[in-house]
């Protein structure tokens, strides 16, 4: 059976903006990816709400991908391929992230992969718009944060 880790921030875990649940298994990208493939293959969900990928998440050790990923990939010893998603919580205004932080902390969480993973698929983060600076999440984003996620 083939392993597919799935490792990323809230929209990897299937945080619900509209209540704050998780979404369901009929709903989850994760578990719609399962249904899809054949029962070769295993979907490993490793998704955190909050999960930064480049900067020390103040939350603790697993929402901070600098600190989880290489404990997590040091005890895989058997997953064929890594979908890597993070990168949008890093652009909270609190972080203040420049780009050569985000270039280089994904250079390192891929070279880590690699020492155990050969197949890497990348989903960038999502790119932001006004209505962020509107809804729930404007308490942690801004234009800056926008104008980070269009390049």
């Amino acid at each position: 059976m083939k392993k597919i880790i799935c490792y990323g921030d809230s929209n990897t875990f299937g945080y619900n903006p509209v209540d704050a649940s998780r979404f369901d298994e009929n709903t989850r990208w994760t578990s719609l990816l399962q249904s899809i493939l054949d029962s070769d293959y295993k979907i490993i969900e490793e998704g955190c709400c909050d999960r930064t990928g480049f900067v020390d998440n103040d939350k603790g050790f697993l929402f901070s991908a600098q600190k989880h990923f290489p404990k997590l990939i040091e005890g895989t010893n058997d997953a064929d391929i890594l979908i890597l998603s993070v990168g949008t919580n890093d652009l909270q205004f609190k972080y203040d992230i420049d780009e050569e932080t985000v270039n280089k902390g994904l250079d390192n969480l891929i070279l880590q992969a690699k020492t155990k993973i050969n197949n890497i698929i990348l989903i960038p983060p999502v790119v932001l718009n006004n209505t962020v600076l509107n809804g729930y999440f404007k308490i942690q984003f801004d234009k800056k944060s926008i104008k980070k996620s269009e390049n």
